[in-house]
């Protein structure tokens, strides 16, 4: 493939796995992919079953002067020679008139519809970090009863929480365990736990993309905690899985 396409999406997570579908679509069509991230996600993105090479954005990588042209000037897809950039990092903004449907805009501006993300979306998986992981480092045991509560959003080394303590008392004398960044894990490294969880409490975030392509032992009870009061009507588009959402 002569032709290069580099993508504009280095962080959050969730937006990295559910746009999976538009670096498809660029490399069905010839183009070699091209995705630089921030450097907390490049072990985490490892785990991606895709056709996209994933670059540390700090690091040098093919067409970067291209790049942070396109991105300071805040081009829209545009071509130089047989390269191409893609902005879905802020698709939105590109969308006249503004378009607050943000996740939904990334495909739009590729022509894509986005209720297929799950489709072009799949990952690998390590069952001896998640077997480690739920027994070892969270004493859980086989069939065992546990609500699963995550306060944590955005990208390392940014952390931000929104406190969701006061919800445990929904399930009453259940046991809850709360999600945190474990040196060496990464959140594909949970599976077992999402896989095994009754039911769980969490503000809208990249595990709810990963939940998506799971077998889950439960699938009722889901209850999400939205950053903002439009999120629901932004997100519940996303997901089929029986989600409660409120903003709180």
């Amino acid at each position: 493939m002569s032709k290069r396409c580099v993508i504009q999406q280095e962080c959050g997570l969730g937006d990295i796995l559910f746009c999976q579908g538009v670096s498809k679509l660029f490399h069905n069509n010839g183009y070699k992919i091209i995705w630089p991230v921030v450097k907390e996600l490049v072990s985490t993105v490892k785990y991606l079953k895709t056709d996209a090479e994933f670059f540390n954005r700090d690091d040098e990588f093919p067409l970067k002067s291209f790049f942070k042209e396109c991105y300071e000037g805040r081009q829209f897809i545009k071509t130089k020679d047989d390269d191409i950039f893609v902005p879905i990092g802020y698709s939105s903004y590109m969308v006249q008139p503004f378009c607050r449907r943000i996740m939904q805009s990334k495909y739009d501006i590729c022509g894509l519809n986005f209720r297929n993300w799950k489709t072009d979306f799949d990952f690998n998986r390590n069952t001896e970090k998640e077997n480690t992981l739920y027994h070892d480092i969270l004493g859980l045991k086989d069939n065992e009863d546990f609500i699963l509560l995550n306060q944590t959003y955005s990208t390392q080394p940014t952390i931000v929480k929104k406190d969701l303590s006061r919800f445990k008392d929904m399930y009453g004398n259940f046991k809850i365990v709360e999600m945190s960044i474990i040196d060496n894990f990464t959140l594909f490294d949970w599976c077992k736990v999402f896989e095994n969880m009754k039911s769980i409490i969490t503000v809208d975030t990249s595990l709810m993309y990963i939940l998506e392509k799971l077998n889950l032992k439960n699938k009722t009870d889901f209850f999400c905690v939205t950053r903002s009061p439009i999120t629901e009507q932004d997100v519940s588009e996303l997901f089929t899985l029986p989600w409660r959402y409120i903003h709180a």
